[in-house]
């Protein structure tokens, strides 16, 4: 999940290379737009906060704390002559940016899900009770299943 983050290089050089030509800035751009990305790797349920119930919600949240963080950066001078591009110059594109990123962070879910349930159906024959595979097959399934019903997939 991390990989997507990382992967995300070029898409915010091409955001911000027409305005910005020191390196110094563009990097800083790019640590606060990593880090808030990475903070919602490790501190949320990314499997519920992308649930269709609340994806739209979560891409806002994301989007303000990039904001804010854009903005009071952007307020700090230049040595170098550039000028930061205001936020409405660029705020479409890291929409559209962090979109991506939650749809891909997406795809990996439901993969993994996916493949979950894939482990659950090799493995309920080997149960030699009805109780253990409910408890270590049935139930894991049907919860996974729901998991993949929320984010907006059927298996």
């Amino acid at each position: 999940m991390k990989r997507v983050i990382r992967d995300l290089d070029d898409k915010i050089t091409f955001i911000f290379s027409k305005y910005l030509k020191c390196s110094f800035p563009s990097q800083e751009i790019f640590q606060f737009i990593f880090d808030e990305l990475f903070q919602r790797i490790e501190d949320n349920n990314l499997r519920k906060k992308f649930s269709t119930a609340e994806k739209s919600g979560s891409i806002s949240d994301i989007e303000y704390k990039i904001k804010t963080k854009y903005v009071l950066f952007r307020i700090g001078n230049l040595t170098c002559g550039e000028s930061y591009p205001k936020w409405n110059t660029v705020c479409n594109d890291v929409h559209s940016m962090v979109e991506q990123w939650a749809d891909a962070e997406i795809t990996i879910l439901v993969d993994v899900i996916r493949n979950k349930l894939s482990m659950y159906d090799e493995n309920s024959s080997l149960f030699s009770t009805d109780e253990y595979k409910d408890s270590v097959v049935t139930i894991p399934a049907q919860k996974n299943m729901t998991y993949l019903a929320d984010l907006g997939f059927k298996r």
